[in-house]
């Protein structure tokens, strides 16, 4: 048992130590997440083989869910599509709804590829520049699209950081999606629909395209709905299918222009490749601790604890190292800790909260820090206390579902198809 806890503990030493010292280099830290588990396998007193790579192949089929979506958002974007829908929100007259419908378009990227940062880099970039160009203040806009992004990835169909701790498990997850995402999506429209209806007073530029652009986001949703709510009436496609069904039909029917749609989602893939390849590395952390016998002890060590008093206090461990450390160790640390106290699937969503917060406001290289890098580079990144201040109502709402999620495990459950 004590070896199998040192183990433990100087895997995750390493990659937290890396985390906090290259904290502003991903790629990196990452490759240290590798040093870590050749480490583990080595004190364990095993040799380096082929068999460290079994943990990477556990989340191929993750990874290639977020390459297709990814690939039908990068086509989305380069055609003109999302201008050509952003032209139309910003002509709706009520503000609420306009505030609404603007958060909503934000998070549909996520909400495709299972990634914030695809919402940031596509619809954000889209929606963020017009709402600076029209003068809503940086920090407001910067705040509102990366809660909003959040927000996406928290939604259905697909939820790239869930799937991790429920290790690709996931059918029949829309409606327990909805209620984790849907909240946070409402408080940050709530919270910001002032200075964005402001902005979006001002007429919107004059974008080409017509209504037919929007037909490949209508296909995605009628076949995502029929994947998960309509089994007995449409064969089982898969998301992958169903993103890549999609992106054909909108090569097909660009908004405005035509670009080349392999330059277009190579673009966006390299721009997320670092949160892609940090899923397939974690594999390779756990798949090691696995083989070690790490799991197996805890298991054993945590069995007649309160799995209650576990879960917390995974919570917490798992926050501090987000917070100072960075959102891959706190990844890393949350796929194994849920296994060691409650892991249903409200557990699990909470989990998924907690991430969110820590990639808005870990102390650096958090996911504002990013938004600001695009939407105004020429302008230094606020810190974490000057965030959480501009964003403390949808921060707040994460937090509340975060509780949610946790007391309402059970209810939660139960919506699952």
């Amino acid at each position: 048992m004590t070896e199998a806890i040192v183990i433990l503990c100087i895997m995750y030493a390493i990659l937290i130590a890396a985390s906090v010292v290259f904290r502003n280099n991903v790629k990196i830290v990452m490759l240290f997440s590798v040093v870590s588990a050749v480490i583990g396998l080595l004190i364990a007193g095993f040799k380096l083989d082929t068999r460290i790579m079994e943990g990477m192949s556990g989340y191929l089929d993750a990874i290639f869910h977020a390459l297709t979506g990814t690939a039908l958002v990068a086509v989305l974007h380069g055609n003109g599509t999302l201008d050509w829908i952003l032209s139309r929100i910003v002509s709706l007259k009520n503000s609420f709804v306009k505030a609404l419908v603007l958060a909503f378009f934000i998070a549909i990227p996520g909400m495709i590829s299972g990634m914030a940062t695809v919402s940031m880099l596509t619809a954000g970039a889209v929606a963020g520049a017009y709402l600076i160009e029209n003068g809503m203040p940086k920090k407001k806009v910067v705040a509102f699209v990366a809660t909003a992004s959040i927000a996406g990835m928290l939604l259905p169909p697909y939820s790239i950081i869930t799937m991790v701790f429920l290790s690709n498990a996931f059918a029949g997850l829309s409606l327990p999606l909805l209620v984790l995402g849907l909240p946070v999506l409402l408080v940050v429209t709530v919270a910001f629909m002032g200075p964005v209806a402001e902005a979006t007073k001002a007429s919107a530029k004059d974008v080409p395209g017509s209504a037919s652009c929007i037909v490949p986001l209508l296909v995605a949703l009628v076949l995502y709905l029929c994947y998960d709510f309509g089994k007995a009436f449409l064969p089982f496609l898969g998301l992958p299918l169903i993103a890549m069904i999609a992106f054909v039909v909108a090569i097909l029917l660009p908004a405005g222009k035509r670009g080349n749609p392999i330059t277009q989602v190579g673009d966006l893939v390299a721009k997320v490749s670092p949160l892609l390849a940090a899923v397939v590395l974690l594999g390779m952390v756990q798949a090691t601790a696995s083989r070690c016998g790490v799991f197996g002890t805890l298991t054993a060590v945590v069995y007649d604890m309160n799995s209650t008093v576990n879960t917390v206090i995974a919570f917490i461990v798992v926050a501090a190292v987000g917070i100072f450390a960075g959102w891959y160790p706190a990844m890393a640390l949350a796929s194994v800790a849920f296994t060691f106290g409650d892991s249903n699937l409200g557990i699990q969503l909470a989990y998924t909260a907690l991430m969110g917060l820590v990639m808005l406001f870990s102390v650096k290289n958090n996911f504002f820090d990013q938004t600001f890098a695009v939407l105004a580079p020429e302008e230094k990144a606020e810190g974490s206390a000057a965030n959480f201040k501009t964003a403390l109502v949808p921060a707040l709402a994460l937090i509340i579902m975060f509780f949610f999620c946790y007391f309402a495990s059970s209810v939660i459950a139960g919506l699952r198809m």
